[in-house]
């Protein structure tokens, strides 16, 4: 089988929250594909030389430095077999020296282009540097002249789906099946792609064919419910994952189910069902994924904070989860942390439009008009709507005005101050120590100061000769986002925090 196989429903948009405009995921169906990583494999011919047994022995043993020592020292009286050179790749590899395996597999290719072996061996090496295009390049150069090789078939196809080149893929499966038409795990991969492309009655059927030719039946059917989810076809989708499930509970069955459920408005049953995939996966980060986007729906936020971390843990290269992680710290005022994960999102996913919108309002809160602009800017290039777009310029108008306001008044000397009251020395620094950790200076003195019923927490721009002697050189001494420490008055104890 040439995709992995994956215990959720993958993924790509997710249900909206009422919190920040949530929407991130596209699916509980999709299937995963291969990276452009092939997995590697030597081949150890049985009626190899003798000067090359030991090597082979060492291979064998996985004594991958003994086996890299015995094959430099055969270099000098074997330069020009390509042999020694596939063996040399292949134990760099295995010892974490990708560019020293291709050096290696292309002095292969180079003794002898025409080896099989020395291809093959090339291909993968400049796969596992990231090369897909150059390996998928010598492998359509090697099936012209062997287009019936299943080696070169199989790497050919599974490069194609990692690079997302699904026509190509698409071709490559059907040229497998065409040669070998009882092979169910073509069928089975012909199936997943189908359904990676929106043809979700071709999936159907090349579900169905797997099943006819002996393919796990409890996994075909839980690929065809998927394939009927993906179609609208609720009821036929959840006919489909219960005979998987009867024939073995399964995560693909049970996380299928759980999405029907969700999607007829079944949320406590979709969550039980959610949980009961868990069980046989505990290590899926989709399914986790998934189960925290219902509990944000059902306001059950502290247990969807807690699967979306989990769900970080085990995939940390998923943009979704740290964007509704984020989302959901922001709900709490973790703004510092919140921020971190949208700058993760945006750094996996650069076309993931929702960060931007976040980190804009992350900045334009804190008075960083500049980079709220060109967040909002980035934001409005990646957003399809025009009614969103017209709002977001509005949005932008308002910043760069702001911005002008806040040139001017910095050029006169002035700075822009929030402040807070509180009775005790001891909560004053308190406060300092949860914004230095990340909390939202704003967000507290609204909550604690008993100033923010009278003057309020933001006292806009003054000129700091003007303040109280009391508070002066404090103020004075400020750097921007810098806080004064508690300065004690007649009445409590302040707190000044320069934010321009």
């Amino acid at each position: 089988m040439l995709f992995p196989r994956r215990g959720s429903q993958g993924k790509g948009k997710n249900w909206s929250s009422r919190f920040w405009g949530l929407v991130v995921l596209a699916s509980f169906f999709a299937v995963g594909v291969v990276g452009a990583e092939a997995q590697v494999e030597v081949p150890l011919d049985t009626e190899a030389p003798a000067w090359m047994s030991n090597a082979d022995a060492l291979i064998r043993g996985s004594d991958w430095e003994g086996a890299r020592a015995e094959l430099l020292g055969l270099r000098r009286d074997h330069p020009q077999e390509p042999e020694l050179w596939i063996r040399l790749a292949f134990v760099e590899l295995q010892l974490g020296n990708p560019e020293a395996a291709v050096q290696a597999s292309q002095q292969a290719y180079d003794v002898d282009p025409s080896h099989p072996d020395a291809l093959l061996m090339l291909a993968q090496c400049q796969a596992q540097v990231g090369h897909g295009e150059i390996s998928l390049e010598l492998l359509e150069e090697g099936l012209q002249d062997r287009p019936e090789d299943r080696r070169l078939l199989e790497l050919s196809t599974t490069l194609a789906l990692g690079m997302q080149e699904w026509p190509k893929a698409a071709g490559l499966l059907r040229q497998l099946i065409r040669l070998y038409p009882e092979e169910s795990a073509y069928w089975l991969d012909l199936g997943r792609l189908l359904l990676n492309s929106a043809d979700v009655d071709g999936a159907v059927e090349a579900f169905r064919k797997a099943a006819e030719l002996g393919a796990d039946a409890a996994l075909t059917q839980a690929m065809e419910g998927k394939a009927q989810l993906a179609a609208g076809r609720h009821e036929l989708a959840l006919d489909a994952f219960r005979r998987s499930n009867a024939l073995r509970p399964n995560s693909d069955a049970l996380g299928g189910e759980a999405t029907v459920h969700f999607l007829r408005g079944e949320r406590g049953l979709a969550i039980q069902t959610f949980r009961r995939a868990i069980d046989l996966a505990p290590e899926d980060a989709d399914l986790r994924f998934n189960l925290g986007n219902v509990l944000v729906q059902t306001e059950r936020f502290e247990e969807a904070e807690e699967a979306f971390r989990t769900s970080l843990r085990l995939d940390p290269q998923s943009p979704s989860a740290h964007l509704n992680l984020a989302v959901l710290l922001l709900n709490r005022f973790a703004v510092s942390e919140a921020e971190q994960h949208l700058r993760w999102a945006t750094q996996l996913d650069p076309q993931l439009p929702k960060p931007y919108l976040h980190l804009g309002r992350i900045a334009g809160a804190l008075y960083d008009y500049d980079s709220a602009i060109e967040s909002y800017r980035r934001y409005r290039e990646l957003v399809n709507s025009a009614p969103e777009e017209s709002r977001i310029d509005t949005v932008i108008t308002e910043l760069r005005r702001l911005a002008e306001q806040s040139r001017a008044a910095l050029a006169r000397g002035e700075v822009h101050l929030l402040q807070l009251k509180v009775k005790s020395e001891e909560l004053a620094r308190d406060i300092i120590e949860r914004v230095r950790r990340g909390e939202d200076f704003y967000v507290i003195a609204e909550q604690e100061s008993e100033l923010a019923d009278v003057t309020g927490v933001d006292t806009g721009f003054l000129d700091p000769t003007a303040v109280s002697p009391l508070f002066r050189d404090a103020i004075e001494r400020l750097g921007r986002g810098e806080m004064t420490p508690p300065i004690e008055a007649e009445n409590g104890y302040y707190v000044f925090r320069r934010v321009e």
